[in-house]
């Protein structure tokens, strides 16, 4: 049935296009030079569709040149995403060969500072004067000048400022803040306990806590006389970074004290 209709409309069309043909034929027969006509007027349809040609090659010519140098980018872009891709593969499979050494390293170091504060903390405290068997009070170590030149110059620089700290703040009779430490740049009260601990187990200064603050109890003669002498002769012998290191923390203790 549908092939039927499409023979029918192809017969109505070719009806059509010959009757077209038959009355342009009649209309146009008598006119002179029609050939001639008909040519020009081709010739000029051609020259208007050869010029829309080429502007039609031209601008497809750009567009086409467009997306080349897209593709390019776009090529390039991809192989340095690929080149970061396996530069981060790479990265990756090394620290998965390297990381457990690491850790292991890591662990060994951290239970290793956790046997020694584990010693620090069952150490015995300084043994208080005792007597001997004849019944007689042991007399403390003593520390003269010499001694404690010899001491204070093995202490590091900001053990030489913890130092000085406890002293200018025993001469001014005033307690010691956990939290100055830090503000101070003198590392960590932690660090600062340790140092007064040694010190004080040599008999050189005395004090206590109270609250987590320290009381400056006692200081020898010694040490109050050559702390500030001591400190200049230090940072007048080792290097120019050094004696800046050194004087800044003692500026900065005695701004401090003396706002």
């Amino acid at each position: 049935m549908n092939s039927t209709k499409e023979l029918h409309y192809r017969y109505l069309i070719s009806y059509l296009i010959s009757a077209i043909i038959l009355l342009f034929a009649l209309a146009y027969f008598d006119v002179p030079a029609l050939v001639d006509k008909l040519s020009f007027a081709l010739t000029i349809s051609s020259l208007v569709l050869a010029v829309l040609a080429i502007f039609y090659t031209v601008v497809s010519a750009q567009k086409q040149d467009l997306q080349l140098t897209k593709l390019i980018e776009t090529n390039a872009s991809l192989n340095n995403a690929a080149n970061d891709i396996t530069s981060a593969a790479s990265e990756m499979r090394t620290f998965a060969r390297e990381a457990p050494q690491h850790f292991q390293s890591l662990r060994a170091t951290l239970d290793n500072m956790s046997a020694d504060f584990d010693t620090v903390r069952s150490a015995p405290a300084p043994e208080q004067p005792q007597e001997d068997k004849s019944g007689e009070i042991l007399a403390p170590l003593k520390i003269e000048r010499p001694q404690f030149l010899w001491m204070f110059g093995k202490l590091q620089f900001t053990a030489m400022a913890v130092l000085y700290l406890f002293v200018q703040s025993s001469r001014k009779n005033r307690i010691i803040e956990s939290d100055v430490f830090e503000k101070l740049d003198l590392l960590s009260y932690q660090y600062a306990i340790g140092v007064l601990n040694g010190l004080e187990a040599t008999g050189i200064i005395s004090f206590k806590l109270h609250k987590g603050a320290i009381v400056p109890v006692k200081c020898i003669d010694v040490v109050w006389k050559e702390i500030a002498s001591q400190i200049e002769t230090v940072q007048s012998v080792v290097s120019p970074a050094a004696a800046h290191r050194l004087r800044t923390l003692v500026s900065n203790i005695d701004a401090h004290l003396n706002p």
